[in-house]
């Protein structure tokens, strides 16, 4: 049997130091691109908040995201939220799928997604935002089923008042 230790606040800030850890891949061209290999978690939920705010600004503006561009949103925000090239992407929807466009059509959107980033880690931020639509649906099936015996009781307790009431107004003195 292996001997365990304790686990030490420096363990768990060296372990953070590990994933936030950028490195270079260089294309075949000779550009070079800084990305995370291990997608740390914090940029993950940060990733999920930009994605957020995208997808409302779009309903705002009339903007109809269909699954495919949602897709690829979210793949455009992957690249920003773990590459240098966060940095350089403007804020809004329409820049931000104006700058998917150009990646697309420059081939590098490809090779980062496919060649660049591990499956694994792509999976992880899909997975995330799975778990957190589930999460909303059950607590928006839970609101409702809290709303329905709210009313429930609402109708028991008018049912009682009434009651109460007529009970009340057989026993008042009636006046001379």
């Amino acid at each position: 049997m292996s001997k365990t230790t304790q686990l030490k606040v420096s363990k768990i800030k060296k372990a953070a130091k590990e994933v936030n850890k950028q490195i270079e891949h260089e294309f075949e061209d000779g550009s070079t691109l800084k990305f995370y290999p291990i997608f740390p978690e914090l940029k993950i939920d940060e990733l999920i908040e930009d994605n957020q705010k995208l997808i409302r600004e779009a309903d705002e503006l009339g903007i109809e995201l269909s699954e495919k561009m949602t897709y690829h949103l979210i793949s455009l925000l992957i690249i920003k939220h773990f590459t240098h090239l966060g940095a350089d992407i403007e804020d809004g929807v329409q820049n931000h799928i104006a700058f998917l466009e150009a990646l697309i059509d420059s081939g590098y959107y490809k090779i980062i997604m496919e060649e660049v980033f591990l499956p694994a880690e792509i999976s992880k931020v899909f997975d995330r935002m799975v778990d957190l639509v589930s999460q909303y649906q059950m607590m928006e099936k839970l609101v409702e089923k809290t709303k329905e015996q709210v009313q429930r009781l609402e109708l028991k307790n008018a049912e009682v008042f009434k009651q109460l009431e007529n009970v009340g107004v057989e026993k008042q003195i009636p006046e001379v």
